[in-house]
């Protein structure tokens, strides 16, 4: 969630939660004064909230991190008031520089997502690979 919460914080303004209107008519000369007004503004924002991320105990134990991608998304969905479709499904690691990274557990996560009714699921490119595992009736309804 920190990671998460970092990138988001680094990318506030082009994400649409900070607004370039918050700027009052910055000239293309003040560029270095939009990233100062741009790391104040978001930095007032987070300062200003209290986020609290829970993971209910019941949830499934995992081997590893792969939620980032998720997380990151829900988190920029609150932000900005832009809805995510509710019929996807999505996994991958993120990192700081916002590079989605491959995770592991890719035919057990793609057959959960079909049992569950999903036909949509969003998996980092570097593990196109492994989608081979997925059985093949699984595969042809995602």
């Amino acid at each position: 969630v920190n990671t998460c919460l970092s990138w988001i914080k680094g990318n506030a303004y082009r994400l649409g939660i900070i607004t370039k209107s918050s700027q009052n008519h910055v000239t293309e000369a003040a560029e270095d004064s939009v990233n100062i007004l741009t790391n104040k503004r978001t930095k007032n924002l987070f300062n200003s909230i209290d986020l609290h991320v829970h993971f209910p105990a019941a949830a499934v134990p995992k081997d590893g991190p792969s939620a980032g991608v998720t997380i990151t998304t829900a988190l920029v969905s609150l932000f900005t008031g832009r809805k995510v479709k509710s019929n996807l499904a999505m996994t991958g690691e993120i990192s700081l520089q916002g590079l989605v990274l491959p995770v592991g557990g890719i035919k057990e996560k793609c057959i959960a997502a079909h049992r569950n009714g999903l036909r949509v699921v969003i998996l980092p490119k570097k593990n196109q690979k492994d989608t081979t595992e997925i059985p093949e009736d699984v595969r042809k309804d995602l």
